[in-house]
């Protein structure tokens, strides 16, 4: 009985411990306009603990096809990117999204601390306008460009939708970039969303919380059993 009822703490504190992943959080886009490079973004998350924070990062325009453009990122109301909103092939113009972190971080009751907020990771990203049969997208989990460079593919999709594309098998990180895969003009799409995934995973003081709790119990069960 009592390697049973061990067994069951043990079991209750490792899943305790393993955290609830929380997927799916829509980032916020900047606000429409025209900035010179690059600019920071917050979005205000409440979660399910009741704790709530911000998530930020910053978001960066280039291009290196010569001249130095007046305004490298513009965002309209659902889409950003390079100059024009978009990201094109022949000019090489490629985005980064960076610096990805929690702040403003308030417990709210939940007994949570700032740092049970972990393994945040860009999740999925959201296209714009992709379609053609020439489109297609390099994605690093870097925001230099460097590393594996993941291809997706999207000559597949219904011209000028929206798609969100789900990146977490290609990896995990705080940093991404993404660039057209070919130096072609039909070769462009927008960034219309990024979504973003992290686990709370309470402090390892946790665990000896449940251990004396179940320490208790078995002393009460024992007890009332003598």
């Amino acid at each position: 009985m009592k390697a049973r009822w061990f067994g069951f703490m043990m079991t209750l504190a490792g899943v305790l411990l393993a955290g609830a992943a929380q997927a799916g959080i829509s980032l916020d886009l900047p606000s429409a306009g025209n900035y010179t490079n690059s600019t920071t973004v917050s979005t205000a998350v409440v979660d399910a603990s009741g704790a709530t924070f911000d998530i930020v990062y910053t978001v960066t325009a280039d291009d290196l096809h010569g001249s130095t453009p007046t305004d490298w990122l513009q965002v309209s109301v659902n889409s950003m990117g390079v100059n024009d909103g978009t990201i094109y092939g022949t000019y090489n113009e490629w985005m980064s999204f960076t610096s990805l972190s929690i702040e403003n971080f308030n417990a709210g009751g939940s007994g949570l601390a700032a740092d049970d907020i972990a393994e945040l990771t860009f999740s999925a990203i959201t296209l714009t306008s992709v379609g053609h049969s020439n489109d297609g997208m390099d994605l690093f989990f870097s925001g230099d460009k460097s590393g594996t460079a993941n291809n997706v593919n999207l000559s597949g999709y219904v011209a000028n939708t929206i798609q969100t594309i789900d990146i977490s098998g290609f990896g995990s990180g705080t940093a991404l970039s993404i660039e057209a895969d070919t130096y072609q003009d039909t070769n462009k799409f927008g960034v219309g969303g990024l979504e973003v995934s992290y686990a709370v995973i309470p402090e390892p003081a946790a665990l000896g919380m449940i251990m004396v709790s179940g320490a208790g119990m078995l002393f009460v069960r024992r007890w009332f059993m003598l």
